[in-house]
């Protein structure tokens, strides 16, 4: 599976999720992780199954952007006072999934709000974004977030496969936090990642 591989022609996804082209073949020293965010803005005509694959490929590997930054971080075991060079950020995001739950724009920018009905919309879509990815973890940004992601008991009722119950989970405080600080998160991404480190990786 590739970033153009993807079915969703049955599916109600419409941001189709970013997949490293080494997501699949080996991903983080044996695990694939997938790094769910919360949601894109932008103004309507933006709104394009492509969306966040353009996002990564732009802040990635054409630019430099503080949440990427700082997700590389947190895999590599790097504190936040740390420079990551831009060829070890790539290292990190060939290898992983990215995909936003909110499967609709919420707002034109980053002061947009979340409706109760996109959080509800958001759920079967992400049940089958979790299926075809097959991720062995899955890292959520933001504990706000997290309060809506459904739980493996709620798997079943929404017409799953069960895939989350084989699925290991962590959730941090959004890297967009005024708070947010790398140090108090690594163990836990670490331990996420089956307690892999990354010292030869370059």
């Amino acid at each position: 599976m590739n970033n153009s591989t993807m079915d969703t022609s049955s599916r109600e996804v419409s941001f189709t999720p970013w997949l490293g082209p080494r997501y699949t073949d080996g991903g983080l020293e044996g695990t694939k992780l997938l790094v769910l965010g919360e949601s894109h803005y932008g103004e309507d005509e933006a709104q394009r199954s492509s969306f966040t694959k353009d996002v990564v490929r732009s802040h990635v590997y054409g630019g430099r952007h503080a949440f990427f930054i700082m997700i590389a971080k947190l895999v590599v075991g790097r504190g936040a006072a740390n420079h990551i060079p831009q060829f070890e950020r790539k290292w990190v995001w060939d290898r992983i999934a990215f995909y936003n739950y909110v499967q609709s724009l919420a707002g034109t920018g980053p002061d947009g709000t979340v409706t109760d009905s996109m959080w509800k919309e958001a759920k079967r879509p992400y049940l089958d974004v979790v299926e075809v990815t097959d991720p062995d973890a899955i890292l959520i940004v933001g504990k706000g977030l997290a309060r809506h992601v459904p739980s493996p008991d709620e798997e079943s009722s929404l017409g799953g496969i069960g895939s989350l119950e084989s699925t290991r989970q962590v959730t941090i405080e959004h890297v967009s936090s005024p708070s947010f600080t790398c140090d108090p998160w690594m163990e836990k991404v670490e331990h996420l990642i089956d307690d892999h480190l990354f010292p030869d990786v370059l």
